[in-house]
């Protein structure tokens, strides 16, 4: 997935949480919450950035993530060998006949 839709799915998930925020917050009838429009509506409006923003926040740690760069390719017919233990060095190739 390219970086700029993992950013457009943060930021939509945002959007989106923010939105059922506010919708629950005026709708809902809790006692705590105010009874006036305009205190209810603040309160609505800060319920839904707070969860908007925590949503973006864990977003913002997987949207610019980029793939792993493939490994590079071995020539065709060799492969590679790991030193055992008590051999010390780089790794060497070795050419296979088949």
């Amino acid at each position: 997935m390219a970086r700029a839709v993992r950013w457009g799915v943060a930021g939509v998930a945002a959007l989106v949480t923010f939105g059922l925020g506010v919708t629950l917050v005026r709708v809902l009838p809790w006692g705590w919450l105010p009874q006036e429009d305009g205190a209810r509506l603040d309160t609505a409006l800060a319920f839904g950035a707070i969860a908007g923003t925590a949503i973006l926040g864990a977003l913002s740690w997987w949207a610019p993530r980029d793939r792993p760069p493939a490994p590079a390719s071995r020539p065709s017919g060799t492969r590679t060998r790991r030193a055992a233990p008590w051999e010390s060095g780089p790794p060497s190739t070795c050419r296979t006949t088949a």
